[in-house]
């Protein structure tokens, strides 16, 4: 039997790698909390999706573009889960030094 959560978590990135934002909208709780700076991303795909009863983790390949810049990168991004809905976002980078570089003149 698959996890709750990881029939979540498939669903929410097949709406996030269909191209339309408002589509992933549902999956949010109301109150939100998403820790990641400002630029544009673009979802490349899902290698894999782990959970529990409270938290997910998705390993994913994500395209980061600031201006002229664009870094594709493999991501661990952790979901806090509350009543079936993503309630907090933690998004970490396997290479750090190359997305806080892309970064590196934001305020």
């Amino acid at each position: 039997m698959v996890h709750p959560n990881i029939e979540l978590m498939r669903r929410y990135s097949t709406a996030l790698q269909g191209g339309q934002a408002a589509e992933a909208l549902p999956f949010f709780a109301d109150d939100l909390v998403l820790h990641i700076p400002d630029g544009q991303f673009e979802p490349l795909g899902v290698d894999d999706i782990l959970a529990s009863d409270t938290h997910a983790a998705t390993l994913v390949r994500w395209r980061v573009r600031r201006g002229d810049r664009t870094l594709d990168i493999d991501r661990v991004v952790v979901y806090r889960i509350v009543d079936e809905r993503i309630a907090e976002i933690w998004v970490r980078d396997w290479d750090q030094a190359a997305y806080d570089e892309l970064f590196a003149d934001a305020e």
